[in-house]
């Protein structure tokens, strides 16, 4: 890795390290064994089967944005792979890792699969900001909360909606406007380059219209999915039924969480951001705390063993693995 990625690694570990201790500092384990004893585990056994079903969606999206080159069960397979990477490296690695794998289809090379996934970055941005908006519209959400966060989330999706169809229509332009705001901002020249690298990166992962919106809505369908398995889970630890939109609460948060610099799998920002969620809404902070560890334990178990069961599909060995990622990830960034 280069020096930049070294600090940022160690940033990450930092915080994941200082976000656990926050979580866990007093936690109470014997009311966390007691917890685990008494919680409704059909509902655990539940949320996995939702979660194995959003993998299958995930499957299918990144089978449509590849424009049918790879197969639905190949992106569950190899996206269950590339999160089993991403629970177990830093930096999300595993990225690289199904990245490498998908390339060697047939139909396949770096450069489609590599703008693939932005573009299924992209549909998850849109989703998450659509959920958001869910969320700040909700009654049980403070007044004080609800113009903030309508606005910002109106304002994101309509900056990634300018930049799309912009991209879509005038690439060129859109780079041109680009170069020009960073030159009016004064940046710095490398700072300029990242910038307009990474705008030319999305530009050209962008799909056809139809096949974007189709990608989008099974974005939207995973999300719904998560959100629903996160209320499953939910109905688990709490007697009583907590509203729906908790369960997209708790998805919302745990997505800002693992965006922040972290360690693997976004270990301690995630179960933060959860058990933050759910104390700031009035829910009793152990309960909160065991229901985040056990919500992000749940996600490692089923993507790991996916990922698992498709490095035996795939027929590799993990040093091999890891060193075509890194030849792959090089060859693109050089083409780039």
């Amino acid at each position: 890795m280069k020096p930049r990625h070294w600090v940022i690694f160690a940033a990450g570990l930092t915080i994941s390290a200082l976000s656990l201790f926050l979580v866990l500092r007093q936690k109470d384990w014997a009311e966390f064994s007691r917890l685990l004893v008494t919680a409704r585990h059909e509902f655990i056994l539940l949320r996995i089967g939702i979660l194995l079903a959003a993998l299958a969606a995930q499957g299918l999206r990144w089978s449509i944005l590849a424009e049918r080159r790879l197969s639905t069960p190949d992106g569950f397979w190899l996206f269950g792979i590339g999160m089993l990477f991403n629970n177990i490296l830093p930096a999300r690695l595993g990225e690289g890792v199904r990245l490498a794998l998908a390339s060697r289809r047939e139909q396949m090379d770096a450069f489609s699969a590599g703008t693939s996934i932005v573009a299924e970055r992209l549909t998850d941005v849109l989703a998450l900001a659509a959920l958001s908006l869910v969320f700040f519209t909700h009654p049980a959400v403070p007044q004080q909360f609800t113009t903030a966060g309508i606005l910002t989330g109106a304002v994101g999706l309509a900056g990634v909606t300018f930049v799309l169809v912009f991209g879509s229509i005038s690439p060129q332009k859109l780079l041109a406007v680009t170069g020009r705001l960073c030159e009016a901002l004064r940046l710095k020249d490398s700072l300029r380059h990242r910038i307009l690298e990474a705008v030319e990166r999305v530009v050209l992962s962008i799909p056809s219209a139809g096949r974007f919106l189709l990608a989008l809505a099974w974005a939207l369908v995973i999300w719904a999915l998560g959100a629903g398995a996160a209320w499953v889970l939910m109905l688990a630890f709490w007697p009583a039924a907590p509203p729906w939109i908790m369960g997209v609460v708790t998805v919302v948060a745990a997505g800002l969480g693992i965006a922040v610099p972290s360690g693997p799998a976004g270990v301690g920002t995630f179960e933060a951001a959860v058990a933050g969620s759910l104390i700031f809404f009035g829910y009793e902070p152990d309960i909160s705390i065991t229901f985040a560890l056990i919500m992000h334990l749940t996600v490692i178990a089923t993507t790991s063993s996916v990922g698992v069961v498709g490095l035996l599909r795939e027929g590799v060995r993990l040093n091999a693995l890891l060193a075509e990622s890194s030849t792959v990830q090089h060859a693109q960034q050089a083409k780039d």
